[in-house]
């Protein structure tokens, strides 16, 4: 029928010809549909199109999926198409379906794939092969003339009837092979282990033979018995033998076997006697000695030999009488090795060698000076040499087996990496900076009245002149993080303590009573915020870590010794300079503990803090020895600090620093930790001003009073109470204490009270042999003296002071007995802060300076000080006028601001002068602005003044001149 659409569509007729008359063809299912090409065109079965005329009919049919058949003949396919589609069913009966056509298709393909780019012959060849291969599998045999020529000469040895297959039967005879091959392996396995232990029985029995004959052949054995092996007969009797080359006398001298010394004497004939044999001991050169070296080998260390550095054929030699190995943390190989000669001790550390004092000067005066290198330090003068005692220094042994060598460092982390809390006892020693002689005790001399330091000084006697004298008292510590509680004694005043209790710059101080443990005059003082250490000496110094010097020997102990340098870039430049000067420290020594053998102090404790200075004739040295030391908490409050250092009680509330207008906050923190222990009831006297450093007569009367009760005391209970003990240690205490209290006590009370009888006692800045007399009570102090000026000129000076009040004259005179310099100065001073102590002092003065000068200079000076290392630093103001004595007017007016560092001033100056004329004198002014740098002194030579004019400007009226 026609189809659905009722249209229909003609091919193309051939180029040339009329297009054929079209006939109906049924329309196929969609499921059914199949397409074929052919060179007409294109016939879709689904679309219902038009085919060409009918062609002859085909055998081959298409099976639809409906399972119906359609006649290839009857779709008008070309005839070649129709005879690839026949080719295709092949033995399908004729009929082919879409899925058998599909998969001969994907055949065919596969085919072409596989023979792309292959030539004609190789083709088929192939395809020859694929038959053989597919009748191969029919037949049951293997082909393998087609493998690799290697793969064919294997098989060919299967391949019994060399047909160039492999059946089955010749794959059977080849397994039959393998299994017979592998009964033959199994039975020449068993019997070549058979051998083998046929053998190894045969060994044994000729070895245990062997050994049977040689026991029975043997005349001697050796034998055993308590006192060793020896050689015996087989009877049990020991074998005596004797060497070929030598004999021994019955005096034990051994002779050489056969050589004799003939000699004839007088009357006696000739005689002979046997040649002794001499025989030298064994030794051993061992270069590069080292610590490291094992015990065993230093026990037979018999001497050593140093070789001059610059001079090969220059050798000293040391013989060792003994040696020993010192644990040391910071050595080299974790320990040193001492060799004891007969000229002094060498150390060796490491490969280093080092001497001490008697062997280095021994070097010294031998010529090998060359090998010392460097100062003194620790274990003794540093041998030089490139690698140590390499090429230097040569030990000689006993011989030696070996040289074991064991080196194991147990090096301490840096003090700044150690530090933890502790408690400790400390003994420090100051210099005193002014004479030595100033630290003479005014009230106490010794039996034969010889002089005698004050309590709380020590003296270094040059015959009897004092050539040193140090300050000295001893601390309590309490060291935490962030605070640091300290109680201060001295000998001066044995039944006081000053308490000072330091946290992050604000800083609360006390005086306690030791027999009461009540606590007067407390008061907090600090910085301001940010400004706590600001001046501290070295203050750029802070960010250094301390530098490794050397190890020493003290107290059976080794100690490390590090430095840390108080001035450089960082440090204000001002404190620098009083360091070059000699004024503060220069450089700060730590020590503290590498190993101690006794166990008491760990590695890594302080031991010991030093400032000193490099400049000569510096006095400017403050020493701490740590006497015991124990570890502490992390943390520590004020109030645990107080406990700790004997405080009980308060006699008052303890308050801000008298003039401290602005309390700091951490300050205020600092007072409101204090604990409420104010007692209910204060005494009526409380104790003196805590003064170590001066030998005022009421604090000295406080103490010896106490002190006879104290003996007394003792004396009855035969218990030394504990203050009585400590004062004891002063000679001064000593001396007063050892005599009768009812005569000495009236003689010291007047000293004391009394103006009549006082003893001398040198100023601190007064030359040698200075006359002077001075007078002293509690309240009143008048000293004079004079002395010759080095340029033979006359100086005088007077001073008296009642209190803090005080008048001073000075007058020099040139050698001619010109006056050329008067200055008189009244003024008076008060604490305004303390700790650390700041005073305030207001003075006015009238001087006349210079020769013949006709004006007299009148400032008044208010001057804040406080003190470093008991140097004074601090700032002034001045305001003033010169008048001329000869005219009566003013020549100036003037106000200064300066700061003050010991006798240095530097500071800046503003005056006014009038510069008008007649009647117009003060009408016309000029101003000048001046830099100044001064020093005051005694003596004239060691006084100057700079001044650095920066401007000058006129104003006011007309001058009239």
């Amino acid at each position: 029928g026609p189809p659905a659409s009722g249209r229909r569509h003609p091919l193309p007729a051939p180029s040339g010809h009329p297009p054929p008359r079209a006939r109906a063809m049924p329309k196929l299912p969609p499921s059914d549909a199949l397409r074929v090409a052919a060179p007409q065109g294109e016939i879709d079965s689904e679309a219902g199109l038009a085919l060409p005329p009918a062609q002859p009919a085909s055998p081959c049919k298409v099976v639809l999926a409906s399972g119906s058949e359609v006649a290839l003949g009857s779709l008008g396919l070309p005839a070649g198409l129709r005879q690839v589609l026949d080719e295709l069913a092949g033995s399908d009966g004729g009929a082919i379906t879409c899925e058998a056509l599909r998969d001969r298709c994907r055949l065919a393909q596969e085919l072409r794939d596989q023979l792309r780019g292959k030539t004609q012959e190789e083709r088929e060849e192939a395809v020859a092969l694929l038959g053989r291969l597919l009748q191969q599998g029919e037949n049951g045999g293997l082909n393998y003339s087609y493998l690799p020529e290697k793969a064919q000469r294997f098989l060919r040895r299967w391949d019994l009837d060399g047909s160039g297959v492999i059946d089955i039967e010749e794959l059977e005879a080849a397994a039959n092979a393998q299994d017979a091959m592998k009964n033959r392996m199994w039975w020449l396995r068993r019997g070549f282990v058979s051998i083998i232990a046929i053998l190894v029985l045969l060994l044994v029995g000729m070895f245990a033979m062997s050994f049977a004959a040689s026991e029975m052949a043997k005349e001697w054995h050796v034998s055993a018995d308590g006192k060793g092996p020896k050689i015996a007969s087989l009877s049990g009797q020991t074998v005596q033998v004797a060497s070929s080359d030598f004999e021994g006398t019955a005096s034990g001298v051994l002779l050489a076997r056969g050589a004799q010394a003939c000699s004839s004497a007088a009357g006696d004939g000739e005689t002979c006697e046997g040649v002794p044999v001499q025989v030298a001991r064994a030794t051993q050169g061992v270069d590069h000695l080292t610590s490291a070296l094992a015990d065993a080998t230093f026990q037979e260390l018999l001497r050593v030999e140093l070789m001059h550095p610059a001079h090969a054929n220059r050798t000293i030699e040391l013989s060792v009488s003994s040696w020993n190995r010192v644990a040391a943390r910071s050595s080299t190989c974790g320990s040193l090795v001492h060799l004891q000669t007969g000229h002094g001790r060498l150390t060796l550390d490491g490969w280093s060698l080092s001497a001490d004092a008697p062997l280095a000067q021994y070097l010294r005066q031998a010529g090998f000076s060359d090998h010392l290198a460097g100062a003194a330090a620790g274990l003794g003068r540093r041998l030089q040499g490139a690698d140590g005692t390499d090429g230097m220094l040569r030990g000689f042994f006993n011989l030696l087996r070996n040289l074991d060598q064991e080196c194991m460092p147990a090096h301490l982390d840096p003090p700044e990496d150690l530090y933890r809390g502790f408690r400790a006892t400390a003994r420090v020693r100051a210099q005193v900076a002014g004479a030595p002689a100033s630290a003479l005790s005014a009230f106490f001399a010794g039996p034969a009245g010889e002089a005698l330091p004050a309590p709380g000084f020590e003296v270094e006697w040059a015959g009897a002149v004092p050539r040193e004298a140090y300050r000295v008292w001893s601390e309590e510590i309490l060291s935490a993080p962030g605070m640091e509680a300290v109680g201060a004694r001295s000998a001066m005043q044995p039944f006081l303590t000053e308490v000072r209790i330091d946290r992050h710059g604000a800083e609360l101080s006390m005086v306690v009573d030791r027999a009461t443990g009540m606590a007067f005059r407390c008061v907090a003082s600090g910085a301001q915020e940010g400004g706590a250490d600001a001046d501290a000496p070295g203050g750029g110094a802070r960010d250094q870590r301390l530098e490794f010097v050397a190890l020493v020997e003290e107290a059976g102990m080794l100690l490390r010794h590090f430095r840390l340098h108080l001035t450089g870039a960082g440090g204000q430049q001002e404190l620098n300079a009083m360091a070059a000067a000699g004024i503060l420290p220069t450089h700060l020594d730590y020590y503290d503990v590498d190993t101690d053998p006794a166990g008491a102090r760990e590695p890594g404790s302080p031991y010991r803090l030093v400032h000193s200075s490099t400049v000569e004739g510096s006095r400017a040295f403050q020493e701490k020895t740590y006497a015991a030391l124990q570890p502490l908490e992390q943390t520590l409050t004020v109030e645990e600090a107080l406990r700790a250092l004997g405080v009980t009680s308060l006699a008052a509330p303890c308050g801000p620093a008298p003039g401290l207008d602005l309390v700091p906050a951490g300050v205020q923190d600092l007072l409101d930790e204090v604990p409420a222990i104010v007692a209910a009831d204060s005494p009526d006297a409380p104790p003196p001003t805590f003064e170590p450093n001066a030998e005022r007569g009421s604090s000295i009367w406080y103490s010896y009073d106490r002190l006879v009760k104290a003996k007394i005391e003792a004396i009855a209970t035969g218990r030394t109470p504990e203050a009585l003990a400590f004062a004891e240690a002063a000679p001064a205490w000593q001396a007063a204490l050892a005599q009768d209290s009812k005569v000495f006590g009236p003689l010291l009370e007047a000293k004391v009270w009394d103006d009549d009888g006082a003893p001398a006692a040198r100023r601190l800045d007064a030359p040698e042999g200075a006359p002077h007399r001075r007078l002293k009570t509690e309240d009143w102090e008048f000293d004079r003296k004079w002395w010759v000026t080095p340029e033979f000129g006359l100086a005088f000076s007077m001073t008296m002071r009642a209190g803090d009040a005080a008048l001073e004259v000075y007058m020099e005179a040139d050698q001619f007995n010109r006056v050329t310099n008067l200055t008189a100065t009244a003024g008076g001073k008060a604490d305004i802060w303390s700790p650390p102590t700041v005073q305030v002092e207001f003075s006015g003065n009238i001087s006349n300076t210079g020769f013949n000068t006709t004006n007299v200079t009148g400032p008044i000076i208010a001057e804040f000080t406080t003190s470093f290392f008991t140097y004074k630093i601090g700032f002034g103001l001045s305001m003033g006028a010169v008048m001329n004595t000869t005219t009566g007017k003013l020549a100036e007016v003037f106000g200064t601001t300066y700061l003050r560092f010991g006798s240095l001033r530097a500071g800046a100056t503003l005056a006014i002068s009038p510069i008008g004329c007649g009647p117009s004198f003060y009408k016309r002014w000029e101003a000048g602005f001046n830099l100044f740098v001064s020093r005051e002194s005694y003596w004239s030579m060691l006084r100057f003044k700079k001044e650095i004019p920066l401007f000058s400007k006129e104003f006011g009226g007309k001058s009239g001149c």
